[in-house]
């Protein structure tokens, strides 16, 4: 099972943590932008090639800008491409707002923060 992980710039942090045996939850935090996209590229790269459902939790997110959404859509593409799925944790309402405006809310699949 893949163990914690963690990384983090003065404005933002992520860390990995495994939540069972095929899925762990990626918790983002602060302020996701062209600086810190590439700290939570890195760490949804390094998930272990074993678990089947990464979940990405966007709840903590204070900001988030198209770099964010970019790195979004390119995991979403490449587990799905790995027959592995992406499931986001919504996010506060500028947060959302952007999945919406940029039409890609439908291709992502939902839950509310309580939930798995």
């Amino acid at each position: 099972m893949d163990t914690s992980s963690n990384s983090q710039s003065p404005t933002f942090s992520c860390e990995t943590r495994p939540v069972s045996a095929q899925t762990v939850r990626v918790t983002a935090v602060g302020e996701l932008d062209l600086e810190s996209a590439p700290l939570l590229e890195a760490e949804l790269a390094a998930v272990d090639s074993e678990v089947t459902v990464v979940v990405l939790d966007l709840s903590a997110l204070r900001f988030m800008d198209s770099s964010g959404l970019q790195v979004i859509v390119r995991a979403n593409q490449r587990l799905r491409e790995e027959n592995r799925r992406l499931t986001l944790v919504r996010g506060q309402s500028q947060i959302q707002r952007l999945f919406l405006l940029s039409g890609l809310e439908p291709h992502f699949q939902f839950i509310s923060g309580a939930g798995e």
